[in-house]
């Protein structure tokens, strides 16, 4: 199942991220780039940390709510993920 920048948008995601991070995600794995996430407005810490679980093909919303994303946004991203 394909992630959907609108979903990311309504757990809390600002818009240009959701869509790259759905792009990222949709794409598969070592597509995950930090310095995309960046450049669209994602905190370090965090483009880092999501950048490394879309090339890893694993999610944990446990590590990502360490970085500050909000915990609800990082079970979507888990959820989504389909893993």
């Amino acid at each position: 199942m394909p992630v959907s920048a609108d979903e990311l948008c309504r757990g809390g995601m600002s818009y240009p991220v959701a869509i790259e991070v759905a792009r990222q995600m949709n794409a598969g794995l070592t597509n995950g780039s930090a310095a995309k996430l960046m450049a669209v407005g994602m905190p370090g810490e965090q483009a880092k940390e999501l950048a490394r679980q879309i090339n890893a093909g694993a999610f944990d919303s446990h590590k990502l709510a360490l970085t500050n994303v909000n915990p609800a946004l990082a079970n979507t991203l888990k959820r989504t993920s389909g893993i």
